[in-house]
């Protein structure tokens, strides 16, 4: 592996060059603010469309013995 700022070649994968001290290992996030937003909004659509899909599908036949006691 060669440092991408001075060329000096690295026998071991470091962090750091030895020479000139450069980073040579970029830390990415593990999830960034605008995937974090697509999967809240995401989750939120799931639970209303399952929400609806309970409201609005037969389950009121289902539910009056219950319901009218």
């Amino acid at each position: 592996m060669k440092c991408p700022k001075c060329g000096q070649e690295m026998i071991d994968n470091k962090d750091f060059c030895l020479n000139c001290g450069a980073k040579l290992k970029e830390e990415k996030p593990a999830m960034t603010k605008k995937t974090a937003i697509i999967v809240v909004l995401s989750l939120i659509v799931i639970g209303v469309i399952t929400c609806l899909c309970i409201m609005y599908l037969g389950t009121g036949k289902e539910l009056e013995p219950f319901l009218n006691k």
